[in-house]
């Protein structure tokens, strides 16, 4: 039996993204609950130049890639949603939205953990680092519960069960169809939330 090839993939609004070596696709469901998919061939940057393939350099190049892939996986399963033209992300609303997301993420798991730990400890020791440690474990666990509370965000959730439960089907060697994917967990151990 031949090794499966290694799949990736992101959970979207109301949709999954998957990504292959050599393909990115991603399927969502519209409000009338059709299915759309889209496929794209994707080449990455680290097959231009041996420079680009060493170790820490094609780490950074792939969480690059991964990240503008992801956003424009989102922005299309956004407009999958959208019932009028005027209601699309446009690139001006996508980048306040990036640069807004940054500042938060900065202030909720950067600046928010330093302080608490400065409040409690005036030397940056051991001490500080092991408060700052734990301060940063304890907002990103309430940040994960609280945008869970919420219908969409909730959803997305479970969006990404399906996603890794599809990765787990695949690396199994089993054909994708719901009765196959059912089987498997939603936990997949290559997957940063878990």
């Amino acid at each position: 039996m031949t090794k499966p090839l290694p799949i990736g993939g992101q959970a979207l609004i109301e949709g999954v993204m998957m990504k292959s070596p050599t393909r990115v696709a991603a399927a969502a469901r519209t409000p009338k609950g059709t299915i759309v998919k889209t496929k794209r061939r994707y080449v990455s940057l680290t097959e231009r130049s041996w420079l680009l393939r060493l170790p820490f350099i094609r780490g950074i190049i792939f969480l690059g890639e991964m990240l503008v892939i992801g956003i424009k996986m989102l922005n299309w399963s956004a407009d999958q949603q959208a019932e009028r033209k005027s209601e699309h992300l446009g690139p001006w609303e996508t980048g306040i939205a990036l640069l807004f997301s940054l500042g938060l993420t900065i202030a909720l798991f950067v600046i928010a953990p330093y302080w608490l730990a400065r409040f409690a400890v005036d030397s940056r020791g051991a001490l500080f680092n092991i408060i700052d440690g734990i301060a940063r474990i304890a907002i990103f666990i309430g940040y994960v519960w609280f945008i869970g509370l919420f219908k969409d965000i909730n959803r997305l959730y479970q969006y990404h069960g399906a996603e890794h439960m599809s990765v787990h089907c695949h690396e199994a060697g089993k054909t994708l169809t719901p009765e196959h994917v059912r089987k498997y967990s939603t936990v997949h151990p290559r997957c940063g939330t878990s």
